[in-house]
């Protein structure tokens, strides 16, 4: 008789439901940081684009580095962005191809004055 207890509350115990582990919203996640090295001899109006929606991140100045921080909450569901380098002096935007991204990422993209002959990498 002892062993049947055992048993139904060996069994009961497996059957019973722990609710999931709630993710809180507000906890802290690791942005995704974007350098521009600007090679070029123009300001760049820096543009990032998720899902379609295009948002400027900010100014980087000829022949400097610039960096920024995009929350990584603008890009959950989402994890594939674009950028968009356009020239202040009115010449040809260039946008990047599709980048995945994830939480701590860094993005380097380096203009060249050739802005065709940039390159972009995720590390």
């Amino acid at each position: 008789m002892r062993h049947g207890w055992i048993v139904l509350l060996v069994v009961m115990a497996a059957c019973s439901t722990t609710p999931a582990p709630q993710v809180d919203p507000e906890a802290p996640v690791a942005d995704v940081a974007v350098q521009i090295v600007n090679h070029g001899w123009s300001d760049m109006v820096i543009l990032l684009s998720t899902g379609g929606v295009w948002e400027r991140l900010g100014q980087a100045g000829a022949a400097k580095s610039s960096s920024f921080f995009v929350p990584w909450r603008k890009l959950v569901g989402a994890g594939v962005v674009r950028l968009q380098a356009d020239p202040t002096d009115g010449s040809r935007a260039l946008i990047s191809e599709r980048l995945s991204v994830q939480p701590g990422k860094l993005v380097v993209w380096t203009l060249e004055h050739q802005l065709d002959q940039s390159t972009i990498a995720v590390y």
